[in-house]
């Protein structure tokens, strides 16, 4: 999924109490029609709390980079400020002193008690809890037309050979087999997909999230074997314009034009706001395999504290919508994942959402719960992008899987070398 980020702003001064509150600038990053329509979910919020949100647009390369992050962060320190981020973000921007610790408003809210630990543990560093968990999200799916898949007649979750058969079956028709959204992103997410399936969470663990120097002396041939996967799938993927957005690969799915979309359970969202319904208009599955690991992204919303100052009272009650129960099931309908809060039952509404809960609650139990590396969850994001890059580079050449997997190596190698 590529992030666009934003600042967006509505002025609401419906409430007299307003006109004596400071503006909230509100940084974010979602883009898409259906994460637009879970984002007014919260302005409405906001408004109702009697926030007013402001607007500025500042370009991606003001958050490359540790100076840029402070150049950024200084910009936004008149006016109280709110920022979504993912683990490795947050991280890096409370190592920059740049967010403050909600420790203590997580003690008064109980959230211990309303969040799962496993989701705890993305927004906490160093012993803090640095942001409020919003949305829940796993990547490694695969959405499919149903009528075009059921029109081939092969079940593609059995085996990767079915898969390609089911694949060709598609381009035989004249039809898209599988839509891309052009970026490096998805790139990264299919590599991430194919690995887990083929290789499992521990090996995926030791590479991708803890970068462990043995296990990367012995990668170049598991690299090679899920490049050489992904080299079989080119022919049949129709790649679009890189600026193009992840919900433009799901038009063409349910515009029946494309048999598949390797997406994230973001996909669900934009799925439903069309009116599409799982299992009568497409299906939500597993990428097939030998392993049912599942990568793990948490949306969450952090307080800047660029001054050092202390939190000003338009970020708490900020927190204090996007921390309420009712607010995260509505902005989480629209946005395709499940609420950070335990206990919303949002997961009732859709055959895919219920399957979503059963493969986490698999995965957490049996220990395949992995930090997705494509949405920012694992590696920092230096690191990512230099992964990114290699398998980009593949996915857009003519270059060799095994030529590409030895690139990968070197350069994971290098990365490891110096952050340890």
């Amino acid at each position: 999924m590529r992030r666009v980020i934003i600042l967006v702003c509505s002025v609401m001064l419906t409430a007299p109490a307003c006109l004596f509150a400071e503006p909230l600038t509100v940084v974010q990053t979602w883009q898409s029609p259906n994460e637009i329509k879970a984002f007014n979910v919260l302005e409405t919020r906001f408004s109702e709390s009697n926030l007013t949100i402001t607007t500025l647009q500042p370009s991606a390369a003001s958050l490359d980079g540790s100076e840029a992050i402070k150049g950024l962060a200084n910009g936004l320190a008149e006016t109280p400020t709110l920022i979504s981020l993912s683990n490795e973000e947050l991280r890096q921007w409370y190592d920059l002193r740049q967010l403050h610790s909600l420790t203590q408003i997580a003690q008064e809210q109980n959230w211990a008690e309303r969040i799962p630990p496993e989701i705890l543990e993305t927004v906490t560093h160093r012993g803090q809890i640095i942001a409020a968990p919003i949305s829940v999200h796993t990547s490694n799916w695969v959405w499919a037309n149903k009528q075009l898949v059921d029109a081939t007649g092969i079940d593609y979750q059995a085996s990767w050979n079915d898969l390609l058969t089911m694949l060709q079956a598609i381009a035989d028709s004249d039809l898209t087999p599988i839509a891309h959204d052009g970026s490096s992103d998805q790139d990264l997410l299919i590599f991430e997909t194919i690995y887990l399936a083929d290789f499992g969470a521990p090996k995926y663990t030791e590479l991708f999230d803890q970068l462990n120097q043995t296990a990367l002396r012995n990668a170049e041939d598991d690299f090679n074997a899920v490049l050489t996967k992904m080299a079989q799938l080119k022919p049949f993927i129709q790649r679009l314009d890189e600026n193009a957005g992840w919900h433009e690969a799901i038009a063409m799915l349910t515009a029946n034009t494309a048999g598949l979309v390797i997406q994230g359970d973001w996909a669900h969202g934009e799925l439903a706001r069309q009116g599409r319904i799982a299992n009568q208009h497409y299906y939500c599955t597993a990428f097939p395999g030998e392993h049912d690991a599942l990568s793990l992204r948490v949306d969450a919303i952090a307080a800047l504290n660029a001054r050092s100052q202390p939190m000003t009272p338009e970020q708490r009650r900020a927190l204090n919508v996007v921390m309420d129960t009712d607010a995260q099931y509505f902005f989480n309908n629209y946005k395709g994942g499940l609420p950070a809060i335990s206990g919303t039952g949002l997961e009732s509404i859709s055959e895919c959402l219920q399957f979503a809960v059963q493969r986490k609650q698999q995965a957490l139990s049996a220990g395949n719960l992995v930090p997705s590396l494509s949405q920012g969850m694992a590696v920092r994001d230096v690191i990512r992008r230099e992964i990114a890059a290699v398998i980009h580079t593949f996915m857009t050449s003519d270059q060799a899987p095994i030529d590409a997997a030895d690139e990968l190596q070197k350069r994971m190698k290098y990365a490891a070398y110096l952050i340890n």
